[in-house]
């Protein structure tokens, strides 16, 4: 019926395994400079009191010390930690257990996109992707206890080779799929983003993907083989579906990425605004209480319970931040995920409606494996 995730994008990688998260991660920049910095002044014995740093066979303080010195400003990164929560992390090799730099490079080297996926989702409810634009971590959004981890995978490769002081770079797609697409729609392939129509790119394959896995359609249709294998893709046999879909895919990873123009216009009020501390998490009717007096006003139920992987975002990213006092900036960016998860609810019900427009699933998509010889 199509291409496998894995194929589709022929690099790609779980994520990275820190194995001393709560030392390397942190939600502000300036605590984590701090405790990096604590390292390599502070004496072992000071280091497992204060941040109760444990070692392992592969990891040992003393000899982290001696290899690495001092702190490298340039390993001071971002991380797509859980759905909507982006954090700091140290991405060192001294200090992360598994840093799958083979993949993660890509994301470092220059302006990425990646699409997170994962090999089999047993989640019913949830829908199989996420997008990126940095390093993930193993769980970004599939909860302990779920099949394996998250998968990682840059639209864009970066070469070694410099021009202009800037790494060149080639698209992440498999040959076959830009093959299949040619032939079947009659568009040119271009490494990069092209006005004309008759042309597609890296952004406009994913946009694609990240279209027909938001498909309600497509995960009932095929939610046997989800739980057990990476989700398949199938190419689209008509040229005004392939846009149309790919037009919604960016409506929704702009949304998810925080970038789209309509978050600035739909959100949710805060009121109370008395101490704005997390004390627990209740909602009730459109509203969700953060203690006795603050609360969210307007949140629809479908974003209350929209399952991304194996979290819930709109309950996850507070319950993360449960005992702390939220600022404005943080009172804001819980708005916008509230209306990132409302407005991808409307639209994936759109991508199904373009889908019976056009005939339904077999009128619209080719049946063909693009695994098979394509010439």
């Amino acid at each position: 019926i199509g291409i496998k995730l894995n194929e589709l994008f022929p690099v790609s990688s779980v994520g990275i395994v820190t194995s001393r998260e709560d030392f390397v991660i942190d939600d502000s920049l300036e605590i984590l400079t701090s405790r990096i910095s604590d390292f390599f002044k502070l004496s072992k014995n000071e280091l497992t009191q204060k941040y109760n740093l444990k070692e392992n066979s592969s990891w040992k303080i003393e000899k982290v010390k001696l290899n690495a010195k001092c702190v490298d400003l340039k390993s001071f990164t971002k991380v797509s930690y859980r759905p909507f929560d982006i954090r700091h992390i140290y991405y060192n090799d001294s200090f992360i257990e598994r840093s799958r730099s083979g993949v993660m490079k890509h994301f470092l080297a220059g302006e990425n996109l990646g699409l997170v996926f994962k090999l089999g989702n047993a989640e019913e409810n949830s829908v199989s992707a996420m997008v990126s634009r940095n390093i993930i971590d193993f769980r970004s959004w599939s909860r302990p206890g779920m099949q394996g981890g998250d998968y990682l995978a840059p639209i864009y490769i970066y070469t070694g080779t410099k021009t202009n002081k800037t790494h060149l770079r080639i698209p992440n797609i498999n040959p076959k799929m830009v093959k299949l697409v040619s032939k079947n729609l009659g568009l040119a392939f271009s490494s990069e983003k092209e006005p004309s129509l008759d042309y597609f790119s890296p952004i406009d394959v994913l946009d694609y993907v990240y279209s027909v896995l938001h498909s309600l359609t497509y995960r009932k249709k095929y939610k046997d083989f989800l739980k057990i294998d990476f989700p398949i893709v199938p190419c689209a046999r008509r040229i005004k579906a392939f846009w149309q879909l790919v037009n919604l895919g960016g409506q929704i990873r702009q949304l998810h990425l925080l970038e789209s123009q309509s978050i600035e216009n739909l959100n949710p009020q805060f009121l109370g605004n008395i101490t704005r501390r997390v004390d627990f998490i209740k909602f009730d009717s459109g509203k969700v209480h953060i203690n006795n007096s603050d609360f969210f006003d307007g949140v629809p139920e479908t974003a209350w319970n929209f399952y991304i992987g194996g979290y819930q975002p709109a309950q996850k990213w507070l319950k993360d931040r449960k005992g702390r006092i939220l600022s404005d900036e943080e009172i804001a960016h819980y708005q916008k995920i509230i209306v990132a998860l409302t407005e991808t609810d409307r639209i994936m019900k759109e991508i199904d409606a373009v889908i019976d427009k056009h005939g339904g699933w077999d009128k619209v998509f080719v049946t063909a494996p693009v695994s098979e010889k394509t010439d």
